[in-house]
Formats: structure tokens, C-alpha cells, sequence
């Protein structure tokens, strides 16, 4: 007589979770020892006072600003948050980056098993497993594919983790309320979606997506005549209204580039759905920027190729047709990812990793219920854990291009050596190095890509004034000028250029025209003040270095020259306060340090005196 085999016991939902968790949060582990990069962190965080802490000022500022396009408030609030925590220790930030990842992960888990399980209600054929293992699946090809790295690592991406984890738990208590309807849900699911606009704007798409869920797997749509068909209107109503004004906001707060017209669009888009379709399979050759063409060429090969995957995909997707579930997924993941696919470019990329954080959890949802299916299971299931196996060391390793700028921008030119971006940004990186004609021969590689970039002439003016090649530098500066006729930086620098020659009234009539342009500007303040210091009128560089230091608290040049000028106007118990805000914003400057002393010494020699 054989024996009889004791069935498995299944794991806990809240072990399967901690353990996925667990997962993503390890697989991006090096992200921990990233530093702030040059790629928008540097105008985000180390340019930015405005944000670090969480008092009036503060709040008030994130609440009201649209910096570099994105309204972003609540997102803000955890920089604060940070800043109070850890100061400007990158460590802290990235650490809250993981943790938002393994939280939205244990979310995406949740809801697949929900999804999963109202599937299972209506389907054909009986059930053959618990939610779980599907929802296991596809959490897990969420958290660990390797194109979830730059929205994980990049600390300039928090906003990412941050609406993703108020869209899902948005979804998760709709579906509550639809299923048994109860106002709190009803409230939740509306004001977590208000926090997911609030921490980035993409999240716009989440009432196309509760309409799809309507139809299936909620199934309270069978038809346009169906009475639910006015219930499920006024559900959706004030969803549709946030999304609309937010909307709106985000084109109002956006300053794109130069768009292309209606066929370009279409074009970037129809590339966009593939590339990602492509890099979802085989995730090679990833970088921080895809850098879009000057010009699109439809007859590339690399855009015929994608016409042939989307048709293929679209074939597909009607083959399919019948196929409920898969198909509200499907749809789900394009209806998220649209606005992402090129209709309004935002940005100089073609193409981004971070673009598919949002929708990544529908894929992996979609991915999971067709390997879970009766027909392909277990032999789907187990293809998919070794995908997952397989991206895991390459998630590994992507997450480390994030570690410094030097790692960011070798990827990109390592990928695509003709960026003008990436070669201007090296170029920068190299000169902040102090390797200044190395800087000089990548900002004139990434010019000679793209002839029209201004703010590369004008970093390559910065270079050549550091080499004494004062006619190029100037020759650089007004040609950034002729590109963009209200460029600050480029009028302060060929200011800075005037005044090294010794022409200081050219050089004010520029600080001028700075200020003109950006009545924000600080360090044309500075340099303003500069000017009079050198014409011996330190009386009326005081007034331009405070204006300076009240634009940017950060301004160690102005608080270094206040206190010059206050010294040569004879104040020294006045100076030494402006030097010790010096040396703290800048340790490494050793001219503050060497005013200091003397300040002090001087000053302790006139107490001693008889």
C-alpha cells in the first residue's frame, strides 16, 4: 500500500510580501553608495537651499515651485524630510528611494492578488492555484527588472517610488469600495490619488484605468445601457476633474524643447512603445539618456523595426481580443504609459528607463496571468522565475551606474559617444576636476554633434577664460547669446570675461542684462559687487552682495566678498561674521579660511592695543 503524500503548506500572504520586499530592496543595494550626479541632482539638492528643512519658508516654497517643470509638492516634503534627517548625506536619501521600491512592490503584490482572485470569480475554467503565485510573479518582475534602476537609484527620481506606491494603494481601495460600497474607500481611493499627483504628475491616467477595471475584472460595465453605467460616472467624476487640472498644470508648469509636429510625434511614439516592448525582453545597452535626434528619420532602420513590433503587437492584442483579462491589462499598460510615449516632449530624451515605473506593475500583472494559466503552468511559472533570475545580477549592475557622475555620463557616451549632452556633461565634469583642456576638447566633440546647443558654448567660454583664451572664450559666450538672447549665465560670464580684461563698465552692462533676464540670478550679483570692489567703491558692493546671498543662502563667493568689503571699508567685527559663513559653506576654500584669521588676528591686536 503506497502512502499517501501531506500536501505542502502554503506560505502566508504577509511572509510571500516580506520576502518580496526583501528582494527589492537587496537587488539595488549599491544604490546605497551613490553620490548626487550631475544629471538634475546638482540643480535639485546641491544648488537648492529652498528645500532643506520643513519650516514655513520652506513648505511654502515647495508648494509653489515648478522647478525644472514638475510640480511636486509632496515629493518635496520628503526631501525636507531628508535634509532634516541627514543633511546632504546621499546615503539617507537613497536608503528612503529602496524603501518606497520594496513598499511599492509589497503594492503591486496586493493588488495582483486581488485582480487574480476577482478573475478567478469569473472564469471559465476552475481554479488551479491560489492569487498568490501569480501575484508573486509579477511583483517580482516588477521589482528586480533592470529598467526600474534609474527610478530607484537616481535620488532625483524619489517622485516615482513616491506616486506609484498613493496610485496603487489609490486602485487597491477603489476596489474595495466597488466591491462592497463604503464611503471611507470611497474617500481613501480619491485622496490617495490627490497624493499621487501631488508626488508627480504622470498619475494622471489612473481613472482610465478604474474605467478599464469597471469592465473587467470588476465586470460592473457589460454595457453602455447598463444602469451601473451612471453610478460608475459619478464615481469616476472627481477623479477625472483632478486628473484634468493636473493635467493642465503639468503643461503649464512644463518648458519643453522645441516639439516636433503631429508625424513626429507620432513617429517618437510608435518607437517609444517598442523600445520599451524591446528593452522589457532583452534589457541590454541601458543608459541614463537616450539623447533625441535633430532630425527623425521614418525610413531608419531602427523605426522600421518598430513599425513591424507594434503591428505585431496589435495583431496580437486582436487575436486575443476575447481574452478579458489579458486584454484590461494590456490596456491598462498602454493607457499608463501613453502619456509617456512622446505626445508631449518633455525633456531632450528619445526614450527613458524611468518611463516604465508606472506602468511596469499592469506588464508584470499581464505577464504573471498568462504564465499562470492552466495551459502553460507550471512550465510558465517557472520561465518566468528564470527571467526574473536572470535580471536580477543585471539590475545589480545597473543600479551602479548611478553611484557618481563620472559612472552616469561614462554610460552614456558608452552607449552613444555622439550626445552632445553626455560630451558637454563630461566636459563639465572634467572641468570641476580641474582637467580644463581635457573639459575644452568634449565641450567642442558634443558642439560639432549639435552646432545650436547654447549652454555648450557658454561652458566652453567658461573653460577658455580659465586658459587665458579670452578672445575664443568671448567669441563662445556670444555665440550662446545668439542661440538664446535671454541666457543669464552666458551674459554673467562674458561679463566675468570683460571685467578679467579690465573693461568693468562692459562688464556691469552685462551683470546688467543677467539680472534682466533672471532677476533671480545671484552670481551676476556677486560679480557686480566684485567689480566696484576692484574700482575701490566697497560701499556700493555691499548692497549687491546681500542680494546675492538673500537669492541663494548658498552663495559662499558673496559672503567671502561682504566680508572684503565690509574689511576695506574698515569693519571688521562686521567681516568676520560673513568669512565664518564662508569657510562653512565652503571648508575647502582656503582664501576664506586665510581672510578669517587675519580678521581676527587684526582684530585681536586693535582690542590689545593701549
Amino acid at each position: 500500500m503506497s502512502k499517501q503524500r501531506t500536501p505542502r503548506r502554503a506560505l502566508p500572504a504577509w511572509t510571500v510580501a516580506a520576502g518580496l520586499a526583501l528582494v527589492a530592496i537587496v537587488v539595488f543595494a549599491p544604490a546605497l553608495r551613490g553620490e548626487f550626479v550631475t544629471w538634475d541632482d546638482n540643480r535639485n539638492f546641491l544648488e537648492n537651499p529652498h528645500y532643506r528643512g520643513l519650516g514655513w519658508d520652506h513648505l511654502r516654497w515647495m508648494w509653489s515651485t515648478t522647478l525644472m517643470g514638475h510640480y511636486i509638492p509632496l515629493t518635496w516634503m520628503t526631501f525636507g524630510v531628508d535634509f532634516v534627517l541627514w543633511g546632504m548625506n546621499p546615503v539617507g536619501y537613497h536608503a528612503i528611494n529602496l524603501v518606497l521600491h520594496g513598499l511599492s512592490t509589497v503594492l503591486v503584490f496586493r493588488l495582483a492578488q486581488s485582480l487574480f482572485a476577482l478573475h478567478q470569480q469569473h472564469s471559465t475554467h476552475p481554479a488551479t492555484m491560489r492569487p498568490l503565485l501569480p501575484a508573486a510573479l509579477a511583483a517580482l518582475f516588477f521589482a528586480v527588472h533592470p529598467l526600474r534602476a534609474e527610478s530607484v537609484a537616481w535620488i532625483t527620481e524619489r517622485r516615482d517610488g513616491l506616486s506609484v506606491v498613493f496610485y496603487l494603494l489609490s486602485v487597491q481601495a477603489y476596489l474595495r469600495h466597488a466591491q462592497v460600497p463604503s464611503r471611507r474607500y470611497y474617500a481613501a481611493a480619491l485622496s490617495l490619488f490627490a497624493a499621487a499627483l501631488l508626488s508627480k504628475g504622470i498619475a494622471v491616467t489612473l481613472p482610465a484605468v478604474l474605467l478599464i477595471l469597471n469592465v473587467y475584472p470588476l465586470r460592473r460595465l457589460t454595457s453602455w445601457r447598463d444602469p451601473a453605467v451612471r453610478t460608475v460616472a459619478l464615481e469616476l467624476a472627481p477623479f477625472v476633474a483632478l486628473s484634468a487640472g493636473f493635467a493642465l498644470l503639468s503643461v503649464v508648469a512644463l518648458d519643453p524643447p522645441e516639439q516636433f509636429n503631429g508625424w513626429g510625434k507620432l513617429l517618437v511614439s510608435v518607437y517609444s512603445l517598442a523600445w520599451y516592448g524591446w528593452k522589457t525582453v532583452w534589457p541590454s545597452e541601458l543608459a541614463p539618456l537616450y539623447e533625441m535626434p535633430a532630425r527623425l528619420d521614418p525610413f531608419e532602420p531602427r523605426f522600421l523595426a518598430a513599425y513591424v513590433t507594434v503591428a505585431a503587437f496589435l495583431a496580437l492584442v486582436w487575436k486575443f481580443r476575447e481574452r478579458r483579462g489579458a486584454m484590461a491589462a494590456a490596456f491598462c499598460y498602454l493607457i499608463i504609459i501613453l502619456p509617456l510615449l512622446g505626445v508631449v516632449q518633455n525633456g531632450p530624451q528619445l526614450v527613458a528607463d524611468r518611463y516604465t515605473y508606472h506602468a511596469a506593475p499592469a506588464l508584470g500583472i499581464l505577464l504573471a496571468g498568462i504564465a499562470c494559466q492552466p495551459r502553460f503552468h507550471p512550465a510558465g511559472a517557472r520561465i518566468v522565475l528564470l527571467f526574473v533570475a536572470v535580471m536580477i545580477p543585471l539590475t545589480w549592475q545597473q543600479s551602479k551606474v548611478w553611484r557618481s557622475s563620472e559612472s552616469v555620463w561614462s554610460r552614456v557616451l558608452d552607449v552613444d559617444s555622439t550626445s552632445s549632452i553626455g560630451q558637454i556633461a563630461m566636459g563639465s565634469l572634467r572641468f570641476d576636476q580641474g582637467q580644463v583642456q581635457r573639459a575644452v576638447t568634449h565641450y567642442e566633440r558634443g558642439l560639432a554633434y549639435d552646432p545650436d546647443y547654447a549652454e555648450g558654448y557658454n561652458n566652453l567660454g567658461v573653460a577658455l577664460t580659465q586658459l587665458g583664451r579670452m578672445t575664443e572664450a568671448k567669441a563662445a559666450f556670444q555665440r550662446a547669446l545668439s542661440l538664446r538672447s535671454d541666457y543669464a549665465e552666458a551674459f554673467n560670464n562674458l561679463g566675468i570675461a570683460l571685467a578679467n580684461e579690465g573693461r568693468m563698465d562692459e562688464a556691469i552692462t552685462n551683470y546688467q542684462r543677467a539680472i534682466a533676464a533672471n532677476g533671480a540670478y545671484s552670481d551676476a550679483h556677486t560679480n557686480w559687487g566684485n567689480v566696484l570692489l576692484r574700482q575701490g567703491k566697497p560701499a556700493e558692493a555691499l548692497s549687491h552682495y546681500a542680494t546675492a546671498v538673500r537669492l541663494n543662502a548658498l552663495d559662499a563667493g558673496a559672503e567671502l566678498n561682504w566680508g572684503v568689503a565690509l574689511a576695506q571699508a574698515g569693519d571688521l567685527g562686521a567681516a568676520i561674521p560673513h568669512f565664518q559663513r564662508a569657510v562653512k559653506l565652503r571648508p575647502d576654500n582656503a582664501d576664506a579660511r586665510q581672510y578669517l584669521e587675519r580678521a581676527q588676528a587684526l582684530l585681536r591686536q586693535r582690542s590689545a592695543a593701549p
